[in-house]
Formats: structure tokens, C-alpha cells, sequence
């Protein structure tokens, strides 16, 4: 998914270096919910979405409910509140929107010393 015209999808350095010194995981203080972005997003970029996380599986259980219906169930999904596969539960709880994210983190080990 990617962000609305207007919206920069440039990443700023100085940011990145920061999320990686500061260890800031976006995806521990901000879940989806259906108010907040299920709801605010296509059937088919939720249908998306469930394939990026769960795979074809996942996105086949969902694809012939309506979309408050698939609202609400990947609004459990992302909060890690449904019985799932460890993978599709690991990979759902560290999902967000591509804006969101620190893409190119650098991990702490590799950082130069000050």
C-alpha cells in the first residue's frame, strides 16, 4: 500500500539513523484497526495486504466476506488477538503502511562509533 498523492514516499536519512539509534518500532505503539485504516482502504488492498502477511490462504478465507467483515477480522489479525500460524501472527503484529515505515534501517550493531 502506498500513500496518497501529495504524501512524500522519499525516506529522510537523518530519520532513518535516528529510528535506529532511538530503536523505534513503530509497529509496538500503532496497530490497524478497522477505524483507523480498514476501513479507510479498499476491499482489494485489504485483500492484498492478508496475501503479503498470511499468502494466498490467508487472502482465500477472506475473499468472499464483505469488507466490514474483513475489517473486523484483520483488525484481530494485526492486534495478534486470532489463532493463526506463528509466521502470519509475526508477520501481521510487525506490519505497517510503507509511510510508516523506517525502510532503510540500519541495524545497531552495524552503526559507527560517534
Amino acid at each position: 500500500l502506498e500513500a496518497k498523492g501529495g504524501n512524500r514516499a522519499q525516506q529522510c536519512l537523518l530519520h532513518n539513523r535516528l529510528a535506529t539509534i532511538m530503536e523505534v518500532d513503530v509497529a509496538a505503539w500503532w496497530r490497524p484497526t478497522s477505524e483507523n485504516f480498514f476501513d479507510r482502504i479498499s476491499k482489494g488492498s485489504i485483500l492484498s495486504l492478508l496475501n503479503e502477511v498470511g499468502g494466498v490462504a490467508l487472502t482465500a478465507r477472506h475473499a468472499t466476506m464483505k469488507k466490514s467483515e474483513i475489517s473486523g477480522s484483520c483488525e484481530k489479525l494485526f492486534a495478534g488477538e486470532v489463532i493463526v500460524e506463528p509466521e502470519v501472527k509475526d508477520a501481521a503484529l510487525a506490519w505497517v503502511p510503507n509511510a510508516m515505515r523506517f525502510l532503510d534501517r540500519i541495524e545497531p550493531d552495524e552503526l559507527e562509533p560517534a
